[in-house]
Formats: C-alpha cells, structure tokens, sequence
C-alpha cells in the first residue's frame, strides 16, 4: 500500500505502450513546484529504460503536455474526494508516455 503524501503532492501512474513488460511506473511529484520539463528529468534519471526528456511525450486527460507547463496547473483535477477515496489517501494522476 502506498504512503499517504501531502496535500501538496501527487502519486503520477506513468503508462508507456514502449515498455516491453507493460508495467506502470510510479513517481511522486511535488505539485507547487514541478514543471512538465522536471518531470521528463526525473523520468530520464529514475524510470528503468532512462528515456531522453528530449525524445519523451507526455500526455494528460487527451492533452500532450509542455515542458513549461506547472504541474499544478494541470493536476489540479485531481482530487481524492472526487474519486470516492478518503481524504488522508494518496493522490493519483495517470499520464501517458510516448
């Protein structure tokens, strides 16, 4: 079971149909400070096949994201309440990866 984060944070599910074993991976991000661009570095440095951040394309509610972008800005959306799970869980977001 995953840790409970802070209000200020956000548990992304990573899905990428290049991966040869199809496993989702996770990462959690800070939202206030996060851009999309940071996120590809983390991606880059943290996912197992070390994706380039210049050859990764991020997508998010059917729209692909840039690298500018705040996090907070588009995760905003995302809230435990408005997804039925109790307030002290883990929030979580899926974005796609290409």
């Amino acid at each position: 079971m995953e840790a409970p984060s802070s209000p200020h944070e956000v548990t992304l599910v990573i899905r990428s149909p290049s991966t040869a074993d199809d496993v989702d991976f996770r990462l959690r991000v800070p939202l206030a400070t996060s851009t999309i661009g940071s996120l590809k570095a983390r991606l880059a440095a943290e996912h197992p096949d070390h994706p380039p951040p210049s050859e990764q394309r991020l997508i998010f509610a059917g729209q692909l994201l840039r690298d500018d972008a705040k996090a907070i800005d588009l995760l905003r959306q995302v809230s435990p309440r408005s997804r039925g799970q109790p307030a002290g869980r883990a929030r979580t977001a899926s974005v796609c990866a290409f």
